[in-house]
């Protein structure tokens, strides 16, 4: 079973989307367009008990489809699920080419499941699985392996 202290923290969440979005959109976002911790918070709340890769898939598709910040939702939720995988023993790594290309598919089914391009509520924190986690999923099998482990010089 999967314990709670597996989650990445909200705090962990902000500090990754602070650090990777554009400097000229205020990290508190502006009256037009605020950081919306609820919804960091609500993804946090409902992380599934699930393998490593599927909890990863989790957190990058529903970062996507969330967009609780004014900038770099999806390379937030990138660099969450590599953090986490980190956390569980795996490296997960990907070109800046394949992270727009999956974008690009991401975005290309939210609008075919969903009908819009704009954020979504945090209902898509708790649907069942779609083609946009299977995605996700795909991608991240693709691209984690397990690290190995450190061992002792004889």
């Amino acid at each position: 079973m999967k314990s709670i202290s597996d989650r990445l923290k909200v705090e962990e969440i902000l500090n990754i989307n602070q650090k990777l979005a554009r400097h000229d959109v205020p990290y508190t976002g502006s009256e037009d367009y605020p950081v919306r911790r609820e919804k960091v918070e609500r993804l946090v709340k409902n992380v599934p008990a699930q393998s490593p890769i599927s909890v990863a898939a989790y957190y990058l598709k529903n970062l996507t489809l969330l967009q609780p910040f004014p900038d770099a939702n999806h390379r937030t939720g990138l660099i969450a699920a590599r953090m986490y995988l980190e956390r569980k023993g795996y490296r997960f790594d990907f070109t800046e080419d394949e992270a727009e290309q999956l974008r690009d598919q991401m975005l290309n089914l939210q609008f075919k499941l969903y009908g819009t391009y704009e954020e979504l509520s945090e209902v898509v924190t708790t649907e069942p699985d779609n083609e946009i986690f299977r995605l996700c999923r795909d991608c991240i099998k693709k691209h984690a392996m397990r690290a190995r482990p450190k061992t002792r010089p004889k």
